[in-house]
């Protein structure tokens, strides 16, 4: 992708980072830092305190990151706080981050907007990889399982099963490409998604 395929038309920009949190406290700069670091200022950044204790200063912590910085004024949740920040966003595509995971890859935002123009009709997970509190850093220590997933054919809404092994050479409805990468969990936080088709689905409502 050029340098430039991160920018709409109007040269306005196409995602934004969605971070919702309670008593994180220096975790939440520390990951819009990682945002910033890897992405710069092509991204907008969109945090919500959703009603953390009153003991911690978030929204100066955050000041250097220039996010867009939100309170709830009473608990929302942890699905109600995403689905809080995605209804925020203005740009046609956002990354869901829990405020304590980093991003480490430098080329994610291109990578993200690659897949995504390829098919908006899906929910991405990112692939995880644990850090060490020590560095705050990438550890050895990687995640080896595939993710979950519904049979939305069974009626009921504890019918998440688990893949355990990697499908992908012989599912017939998902072609691997240089793209293609292990799911650690579907059911975790760090979702990447077409705004468009989070609402057609209706998000976490």
């Amino acid at each position: 992708m050029t340098s430039s395929a991160h920018l709409a038309s109007n040269g306005s920009k196409l995602l934004t980072v969605l971070i919702p949190f309670k008593n994180e406290r220096d975790e939440v700069a520390r990951t819009c830092k990682s945002v910033r670091d890897t992405a710069g200022d092509r991204v907008d950044i969109i945090v919500l305190n959703d009603d953390s204790d009153k003991d911690y200063d978030y929204r100066t912590a955050l000041q250097p990151y220039d996010v867009e910085y939100h309170e709830s004024d009473h608990r929302l949740g942890s699905s109600m706080g995403k689905q809080r920040c995605v209804d925020l966003c203005r740009t046609p595509y956002f990354l869901i981050l829990d405020a304590h995971c980093r991003i480490y890859t430098p080329d994610w935002l291109d990578r993200a907007l690659a897949v995504l123009s390829r098919n908006e009709n899906c929910i991405y997970c990112c692939a995880v990889q644990y850090f060490s509190d020590e560095t705050d850093h990438q550890s050895p220590n990687h995640m080896k399982a595939y993710g979950g997933f519904w049979d939305y054919n069974v009626k009921s809404i504890l019918s998440c099963a688990w893949n355990t092994k990697n499908l992908l050479p012989v599912n017939k409805y998902i072609r691997k490409s240089k793209w293609t990468f292990d799911i650690p969990c579907i059911l975790g936080a760090n979702y990447l998604c077409s705004k468009r088709w989070w609402n057609h689905i209706d998000g976490f409502n």
